[in-house]
This record gives structure tokens, sequence and C-alpha cells, in this order.
């Protein structure tokens, strides 16, 4: 019997360059089951070649003439089932702008690479989004409430872009029972505040940006404020936190690789932790000191990620317990009993 060959990925590229453009149909040149079908330089553009070209996929910049891409994202995701991939520049400067767009129904959101390496690097997770993003078929259903038996007593997560809408789903599954809890998102500053306000507006448990100062209890969470690394300090018998200013690590502030380190050295035995979705490899150096010091590290798999950058390199270091979708992981966090095994 002939095997029936799946027919490529159609894609769309919006963009107004014409380098950007170039390294674009480069990187899924290589990518058999993609095909860029056509390339637009304005939101009108890339209307008239939507209903020419039927894509199945949208990639799209948010610097563009005559509509910010965000509002054409918005446009397009009330009137239009096709799903749409992100790629920007402007998300260097605006961080909170991923968000939005994957708030406004956006599957993926990337960094737009800034030399011919970071974009050599960039072509798997581009593609690896593109595919995912076509085999979307409807919303995530948010997970239940679940029962806190936790067997530790310090739980620290690390996300980056996709990070914000993961919290939620984690956090909001916790109950006033979970123990003190830490959380390192990239973001810029004044915004780590308006995430800690929303998530507190949907959890049982107390969030709250951290402060100097602070003591780590059951049923309380900690945001590390943008602009600051957050490190534990063992005081007194209790869990402090302490705010230190740069230099950045991987180019963030806060940074994962910091807090887990010091986790590391002042609660060896007593954490768990979890890398969650983001772009490059902050927390991986930290999972080799957790994992050393005999403390739990989980990191989000592969299929529920927005961007398999973080998750993948904390896996590489072969010093994580177990691979998880994110609905798994607050189970995880909360009933671990050293029984797992490593494995997807």
């Amino acid at each position: 019997m002939m095997e029936v060959k799946t027919p490529p990925i159609k894609v769309l590229l919006v963009d107004d360059s014409r380098v950007a453009l170039k390294n674009l149909m480069h990187v899924l040149g290589e990518a058999e089951d993609i095909s860029v079908v056509a390339t637009a330089g304005d939101p009108y553009e890339a209307r008239k070649k939507i209903l020419q070209h039927r894509p199945q996929v949208i990639v799209l910049d948010l610097e563009l003439p005559k509509m910010h891409g965000l509002v054409f994202l918005q446009k397009l995701k009330r009137h239009l089932k096709i799903p749409v991939v992100v790629v920007s520049g402007q998300l260097k400067r605006d961080p909170t702008l991923g968000e939005q767009c994957l708030r406004s129904g956006a599957k993926g959101v990337f960094e737009k690479p800034g030399s011919k390496e970071t974009w050599s690097r960039f072509r798997s997770q581009l593609a690896q989004c593109i595919r995912k993003a076509q085999g979307v078929g409807g919303e995530v259903k948010p997970m239940g409430k679940i029962r806190s038996e936790a067997t530790r007593d310090l739980v620290v997560i690390g996300s980056s872009t996709g990070g914000p809408e993961a919290l939620e789903r984690i956090i909001g599954a916790f109950s006033p029972r979970t123990p003190g809890m830490i959380v390192v998102q990239h973001m810029p500053r004044g915004y780590t505040r308006t995430l800690a306000e929303r998530l507190n507006a949907l959890a049982q448990v107390e969030v709250r940006e951290a402060r100097l100062g602070d003591v780590l209890e059951r049923g309380l969470c900690l945001i590390a404020p943008a602009g600051r690394h957050l490190k534990v300090q063992r005081l007194q018998g209790r869990d402090t936190i302490h705010l230190v200013n740069g230099p950045r690590v991987h180019g963030c502030i806060p940074a994962v690789d910091v807090t887990l380190k010091s986790i590391a050295a002042q609660a060896p035995g007593r954490a768990e932790g979890a890398i969650l979705t983001g772009m490059g490899r902050d927390g991986a150096d930290g999972c080799v000191e957790m994992h050393q010091s005999g403390n739990i590290m989980i990191a989000q798999d592969q299929d529920s990620s927005v961007v398999f950058g973080m998750p993948k390199e904390a896996i590489a270091t072969g010093k994580v317990q177990r691979v998880a979708p994110l609905g798994k992981i607050p189970e995880l966090l909360m009933r671990w009993d050293g029984a797992w095994s490593p494995g997807p």
C-alpha cells in the first residue's frame, strides 16, 4: 500500500523588512514540511494574500506600516481561525507586548533574532512552533483545584515567554496549604507587580511582588520584582528574601539561575522547582546545582510550551527528574514522593 505524503504547512510571512523576510524564508526553507506560499509588507496586503493563498499559519511582525501587528492580530482572530506566530524585534523593547499577543490569540511569540548566528539557532524553535500552531484544535481546558500534600517546604518556578498564562493555570490550582513559593518571570520594570496582582485575584494563595526581608511561609507566593535578582537566605531558621542589583544573567534581571543557585545553597533537600515555557537557557545551570544539593526539578514538556527553549535546555543537563505537560506540573510539585523517574 502506497504511503500518502502529508502536504507541507502553508505559511504566510507578514513583515515590512526585506532582510527579515529573506531570513525567515531561509530558515523555514530548510523544513520539508513547511512551505512559504506568500509574503506581505503590511496588514492590508496580508489580507489580500490570505484570500489568494489560504495559508494555514501566519508568521507576523508587529512593527508594520498602516496598522500595528497587534491590532491586525486582534482583527484577524475575530474573523478567521488561522493560527498566528509573532516574530518581532519590538518585543525586546517592550516584552509586555508578548503577553498581549498571547492573550489576543497568538500561538507563539518570539523576539526577532539579531544576527546570522541567532537566526540559525532560531530555526528549529520557529519551525516547531508552526507545526504545533497548525495542529492546535481549540483552547486548553483550565485545570481544577488540587489538594496540597507537599513533603517539602519551598517551591520555585522559572518562566519567560508564555509564562504569565502558564502561571495562571499553575498557581490557580494551589491551595492555602501550599509551601512558600517563589516565581521568577522575565518581565520589564513595573510589570511584575501587575502580574502579581492579577495572579492574586485568581488564586487561593496570597500572591504579591517580593520585598527585601520577606519571609516565605505556607500559602504565600512571591514574584521576583523586575530589575532585581532574588536570592534566598536562611536566617534564624527562616527562608528570607534578599534582593540584589545586576549584573544581568543570560541578559535577564531577574534571572532564574540566580534564584535557583541560592536555593540550592540555602535549602538543600528541601525545595522543588519547575522550569516553564520560555526562550533561552536561563535556569539550566541552576537545575544542575539544585540536583547536586538534593532538590527536585521538573520541566514543562514541548507540546504544552509556547516556546520550548528554557525547558529544553534544562532537560539537556540531565538533572531534571521529570518532564511533564503544564496540566500535570502542580500535582507533581505538591505530591512529589521521590518515586518518579525522568521521562516524557
